[in-house]
């Protein structure tokens, strides 16, 4: 992806932070986690999300070592959260719900 992709004003991800992602998500899945939807941002971040069983969870890859996550459960059994998640302590913990709930 190049700069200027979205009408010629979005900025592409790093390749950095496009590398960083992508070890990031692959850990998950080798740990048994569903694979998300993948989207670039305009602003040159990348989006990773799953909405499943009533849970929607978002990582915001904003570069490398710079994850944001946004978690809401509408079922009230997990605790709404926005912020960082390096660690992915949250979003283990929502994906992991996601999946006993199936």
């Amino acid at each position: 992806m190049q700069h200027g992709w979205n009408l010629g004003i979005a900025c592409a991800p790093s390749s950095h932070t496009v590398q960083f992602a992508a070890k990031i998500l692959g850990g998950l899945a080798a740990r048994g986690m569903p694979a998300p939807i993948v989207n670039p941002s305009a602003d040159g971040a990348i989006y990773a999300h799953w909405h499943r069983s009533g849970i929607d969870i978002e990582l915001i890859f904003e570069g490398p070592y710079d994850i944001v996550a946004i978690i809401d459960d509408s079922h009230g059994e997990i605790e709404s959260f926005d912020g960082d998640d390096v660690s992915l302590l949250r979003t283990s913990e929502a994906l992991a719900e996601q999946i006993k709930r199936k």
